[in-house]
């Protein structure tokens, strides 16, 4: 993972798939719903499958993301598609601070989300 490591940018392209960017990378997970969950949104107008992992900086697996597909108002995936233009293909990549239900330690965590062939690496602080 370290090796391949370019934070933000997208390494491959051909499905249509885009990251947008990060609407939430320093998070506070303390359940004030304010800055609870990394937000990152991407653009799938091919509606590729799509998996987010969380990994710590010594490259162990934290956690996988989630992915919301629904236009929901007060989502994540809304807020990306208000965000971004409004485009149904816009979607939300989550993280809640969380591996296998307890919250993660203060630190510096590294973000990976795969389409197909394409994939964007990069960052979440966790703040406590």
């Amino acid at each position: 993972l370290a090796a391949t490591l370019e934070t933000g940018r997208v390494h491959a392209q051909g499905t249509g798939f885009s990251f947008l960017g990060a609407l939430v990378r320093i998070i506070t997970p303390n359940g004030d719903f304010k800055n609870d969950v990394a937000i990152l949104c991407i653009e799938n107008p091919k509606s590729s499958e799509v998996t987010g992992t969380v990994y710590d900086l010594r490259g162990g697996n934290v956690s996988g993301m989630l992915r919301e597909t629904s236009g929901v108002v007060n989502t994540p995936s809304k807020t990306c598609q208000d965000t971004h233009g409004g485009s149904t293909y816009i979607e939300a990549v989550t993280w809640n601070g969380r591996m296998n239900g307890s919250a993660v330690a203060s630190g510096v965590y590294i973000y990976r989300i795969q389409s197909e062939d394409a994939t964007v690496t990069g960052t979440v602080v966790v703040a406590r």
